[in-house]
């Protein structure tokens, strides 16, 4: 695991309740393997639900064995994000999402 500053600018397609934004964060910490994923931090808080969104679980849609180089190009692409609560995030092991079973999730058309 890395970590990188990479801004990131979302734009959500689904659900349309959470607004399109876009929404910005960075990149805490970076997992580059078979399963590439990022814990994305926002920089302000979005209420969904009940719930307040600031940590989520970024996955690529596609397999893609470039999907970190590609962020750090500036390039968009399509990814799942689940919402992870704060103590999970700034746990021991925040890209673990094993555990989740339902709550928020969104599908992004870009992280920039």
């Amino acid at each position: 695991m890395t970590e990188k500053k990479l801004q990131a600018s979302l734009v959500v397609s689904d659900p349309w309740e959470f607004g399109e934004g876009p929404f910005e964060g960075h990149v805490l910490e970076i997992e580059n393997n078979e399963a590439d994923k990022l814990l994305l931090h926002l920089t302000s808080l979005i209420q969904f639900e009940s719930q307040q969104c600031e940590y989520f679980v970024v996955r690529p849609r596609e397999d893609l064995s470039n999907f970190i180089t590609l962020l750090e190009q500036g390039k968009k692409i399509n990814c799942n994000l689940t919402m992870i609560p704060k103590k999970r995030a700034l746990g021991p092991n925040p890209l673990d999402i094993s555990w989740w079973r339902g709550g928020v999730v969104a599908l992004l058309l870009s992280v920039l």
